[in-house]
């Protein structure tokens, strides 16, 4: 029986007890005084009903928009997917572009040697600088790129030593804050904990703009956590919270911080 019929089953039942309790009532009657409790047990019992009736009605709209709002992530990730398997094949087409090119240019005969003065020789220079510049850009790209497969791949023995190498040849790099914080996870990912917590303090210090300082910040309190300096740990996770309230990282924060509340620190 549903609720809705429930309900309105008790509605009758309570109706009808008055009906019941005409015949020979008197004030002071057990019978009737029987039937008038059982009265307020039904009321009681149907307006219960009606209640829990109203909650599931309730709880029917919010899991019908919950699994609206399911569907538009999944739609949304889905999109994001796509955007990025788009920038890697457009990336991977322009590095190809700019390896022909370089081909093409290796394979392009000298011209012949031209008399002139010094102002008229230096400009032959000036055009090999200029077409160094795209091969050592490439390269850049390709360390840089070689290093975070290893990441992808979950060969983190190599990923640390190929960003390290990375460092090592291209320390002006725009993407060197984030070769040394992929360096750092990589330690981090094989339980190098020491090795992991200099690299990322390394991040702290030589990369105060970095993009990767949240992070960072969050994975040091994970590595206190992991050696079992609470305190440390707290510090570092409360410095996320306080300076990036609101965001992915900072919620990771919290539930680390809980986790360790709840050790009985």
């Amino acid at each position: 029986m549903s609720l809705h019929k429930l309900a309105a089953f008790l509605c009758l039942s309570a109706c009808a007890f008055p009906l019941i309790a005409q015949e020979g009532t008197t004030i002071g009657n057990p019978l009737y005084e029987q039937q008038y409790q059982l009265m307020q047990q039904v009321e009681q019992l149907r307006k219960t009903v009606l209640e829990q009736d109203t909650k599931i009605s309730q709880q029917q709209t919010d899991l019908q928009r919950l699994r609206g709002d399911n569907e538009v992530l999944t739609y949304q990730i889905e999109q994001l997917r796509k955007q990025q398997q788009d920038a890697y094949v457009d990336t991977d087409k322009r590095l190809k572009e700019i390896q022909q090119r370089q081909i093409s240019l290796a394979q392009t005969p000298p011209p012949p040697p031209i008399s002139s003065d010094a102002s008229t020789s230096s400009i032959p220079t000036s055009n090999n600088s200029a077409a160094e510049t795209p091969a050592s850009t490439t390269s850049e790209s390709q360390a840089y790129q070689q290093a975070f497969n290893f990441i992808q791949e979950a060969h983190y023995d190599q990923a640390a030593k190929a960003f390290e190498n990375f460092l090592k040849q291209y320390p002006q790099s725009r993407n060197a804050d984030n070769g040394q914080y992929w360096m750092a996870e990589s330690y981090y990912a094989q339980k190098n904990f020491n090795i992991a917590l200099t690299a990322f303090n390394a991040l702290l210090e030589n990369y105060p703009n970095s993009t990767k300082r949240p992070q960072a910040l969050l994975k040091i309190g994970y590595i206190y956590h992991e050696l079992h300096d609470k305190e440390a740990a707290k510090a570092f996770l409360e410095k996320v919270l306080d300076n990036y309230p609101g965001t992915s990282t900072a919620k990771l924060a919290q539930e680390r911080l809980q986790k360790i509340r709840r050790e009985g620190l």
